[in-house]
């Protein structure tokens, strides 16, 4: 890798990052009608709250920065990042116009897992559930760093799949906000990976 392409990344990581906390904080607080409380069921319920996945929780953060780093071209960078966008404009549309929250657990320990746990439900309005932008974004990002290194599969995934399952230990999410989440993570990276690359992009380039 060249530096200058690394340099190129780590530019692009960071007003895209800006981008996304900006947009994200703005949804949270303007939206459209009033917010719908999503009801449990029975395998949310069965899924018992644990405050130490708050850790791979916030691991996504980690898992994004180094996925981007991976993409060995300046075209496939590209490629992730316009599906991210997509993906994020999405979401933000659904959350303006069809807002929907859940009640979060009360954490109440005193360890290092439940304080972390704590400064996430302070930090993040509860407006943005449905789908999981969480998840949509862990598994573009798993999906697309396979695509490119099959060797990475394994790993990306199995990590991608402890993070789709924290939001639910952690009382983020409940199962078909990840359910939907993932849905919209396959039906972007099909669509940036190979429907556009075979209709619509030069073959040649």
């Amino acid at each position: 890798m060249s530096k200058s392409f690394l340099f190129y990344k780590i530019c692009s990581l960071l007003w895209i990052g800006l981008f996304f906390i900006t947009s994200y904080i703005i949804v949270g607080k303007y939206y459209v009608g009033t917010p719908q409380l999503l009801p449990k069921i029975w395998i949310d319920h069965a899924i018992p709250f644990t405050a130490w996945t708050f850790w791979i929780y916030t691991s996504y953060y980690y898992f994004l920065v180094l996925g981007c780093l991976l993409m060995p071209d300046k075209k496939s960078f590209q490629r992730l990042r316009n599906a991210f966008f997509a993906i994020l404009f999405f979401h933000i549309g659904l959350f303006c116009i069809c807002p929907t929250y859940i009640i979060l657990p009360n954490i109440i320990g005193n360890d290092w897992s439940s304080a972390l746990g704590r400064w996430i439900q302070s930090m993040d309005e509860t407006t943005k559930c449905f789908p999981s932008l969480h998840v949509s974004v862990t598994f573009l990002v798993s999906f697309s760093v396979s695509y490119y290194f099959k060797k990475l599969l394994l790993p990306m995934n199995i990590w991608a799949l402890a993070i789709a399952i924290s939001t639910l230990t952690t009382g983020q999410h409940y199962f078909y906000d990840v359910v939907s989440g993932f849905t919209v993570a396959l039906v972007a990276f099909v669509t940036f990976y190979y429907i556009i690359p075979k209709y619509w992009e030069n073959p040649h380039e």
